[in-house]
């Protein structure tokens, strides 16, 4: 029974944050060719990112699904695309994807506390306690530092139900 309350307790994580992704502001500015080029495609990866977000509001997650990817053909240095593929794919019950993506996001952006409760999750649900905890400890630091308390409480209680504080 503790199991399936620590996984209730930190899957909320996934599906509530999703509801509240911000959109991706554009580029302006007035820059060289070559930059404004370059600018232009980050644009268009931003602009199929926005799309995947109102997909999401939408409940439409086949077709956020298919924005992401294509935002991550155009830029696939862009962490928040990687990181909602990865919910998407968790949801859909595609973990082995679902973990790629989240350690991509990782990979990037290493201070995305929200993709290391995410894989602390899946480790979990893969019975790989050390890893769960150690992503927990890091997703529970970070957004401490940034100020999110929502997401701390959830990773802390987390923490606590598998006797790690």
């Amino acid at each position: 029974m503790k199991s399936f309350a620590l996984l209730t307790t930190v899957s909320l994580i996934s599906l509530s944050t999703l509801a509240t992704v911000r959109p991706v502001m554009a580029l302006e500015s007035r820059q060289p060719a070559e930059t404004r080029i370059a600018q232009g495609n980050n644009q268009d990866a931003i602009g199929h990112y926005n799309r995947g977000v109102g997909y999401i509001q939408q409940e439409k997650y086949d077709l956020a699904l298919a924005e992401f990817t294509k935002a991550i053909n155009i830029n696939p240095r862009l962490a928040e695309a990687y990181y909602n593929r990865g919910v998407i794919y968790d949801e859909q019950g595609k973990p082995d994807l679902a973990l790629s993506d989240y350690n991509q996001a990782i990979n990037i952006n290493p201070r995305e506390a929200q993709a290391y409760a995410n894989r602390g999750v899946l480790y979990y649900s893969r019975q790989e306690r050390e890893k769960a905890i150690r992503d927990f400890r890091q997703a529970a630091e970070l957004s401490r530092q940034q100020g999110n308390a929502a997401l701390y409480e959830k990773v802390m209680e987390a923490l606590r139900q598998l006797g790690a504080v």
